[in-house]
């Protein structure tokens, strides 16, 4: 199937339906040529009805002009059924069969994420289309003047890693530290810092090495992960493959001992004690 291409208008931020030059088209066709109108099935864990309800019906989307890319996708802004949309193509290595598997993990993965997710500050996903070695991913779009609120709490000073608050040479361990803030507040329902302005909040993370207070009743298996996670040292926090890994493990130990999470008691400063060996009742300050 052909699809419809348009040039969006940049000057007022409304699409028409211009065409494309041949050269944006030969571009862009590329990525697109192997989708079909009625779309391909994406297998969830909800089964026909869900992939119904997120099923693309690729005559009645418009493409317009290419606004960022990665390594294996392409994203584009267009119309989707009258509705301004963002429409991200995910192609497939065919030279690379493994790689192409997990392209396609991730993007099923992707979509039965996005379909679950219903809140006001979450992309509401539009549809979306499975045709190998093609996939589409169809969201609402936010134009620019949309955005600023999100510019606006990037890197709040609260969630904000030490080394990123001195605008030092950072690497992707900035995330893990953020995680920890965030973990810390799912099990406290507390605002970190929340008696400090941001601007105090920095000054006491980075001269201080202050974090938020871990009360006494904090499991230990997530009191060890997270002080690991929000190290002062980034070469010490974990990275999110181990991170998941020792989630994983934590996941097994309650599954196999609901006691898991007051019974741990650390081994070795090592993330992944959890073993049959962890289950032994947990020591306390009054024996």
């Amino acid at each position: 199937m052909k699809l419809n291409w348009f040039k969006p208008n940049t000057n007022n931020e409304k699409l028409d339906r211009r065409r494309l030059s041949l050269g944006e088209y030969k571009r862009s066709v590329s990525w697109s040529k192997y989708l079909v109108s009625s779309g391909g099935a994406i297998k969830g864990n909800g089964g026909e009805e869900e992939e119904e309800e997120w099923s693309a019906d690729m005559s009645q989307l418009f493409v317009g002009n290419k606004f960022a890319s990665g390594r294996h996708s392409r994203v584009y802004r267009g119309v989707y059924k009258s509705k301004d949309v963002a429409i991200k193509l995910v192609s497939q290595p065919e030279e690379d069969r493994e790689l192409a598997l997990m392209l396609e993990k991730q993007f099923t993965a992707e979509v039965v994420l996005l379909f679950r997710l219903q809140h006001p500050n979450i992309i509401t996903l539009v549809a979306a289309c499975k045709k190998p070695p093609v996939f589409c991913v169809i969201t609402e779009y936010m134009a620019e003047s949309q955005c600023g609120s999100a510019k606006g709490f990037t890197g709040t000073y609260r969630w904000m890693a030490p080394e990123m608050i001195k605008e030092k040479k950072h690497t992707k361990k900035i995330d893990v530290y953020s995680f920890a803030i965030v973990l810390w507040e799912l099990l406290t329902a507390l605002t970190p810092f929340d008696d400090m302005t941001p601007e105090q909040a920095a000054f006491a993370v980075c001269q201080k090495n202050a974090r938020p207070p871990l009360h006494d009743s904090c499991p230990m298996a997530f009191r060890q992960l997270i002080c690991r996670c929000w190290s002062s040292k980034p070469e010490k926090r974990p990275g999110f493959d181990q991170i998941v890994s020792v989630l994983e493990r934590y996941a097994a130990c309650v599954e196999e001992n609901p006691d898991f999470l007051t019974a741990y008691e650390p081994n070795n400063h090592s993330l992944f004690g959890c073993d049959r060996g962890c289950f032994g009742p947990r020591k306390t300050a009054y024996g």
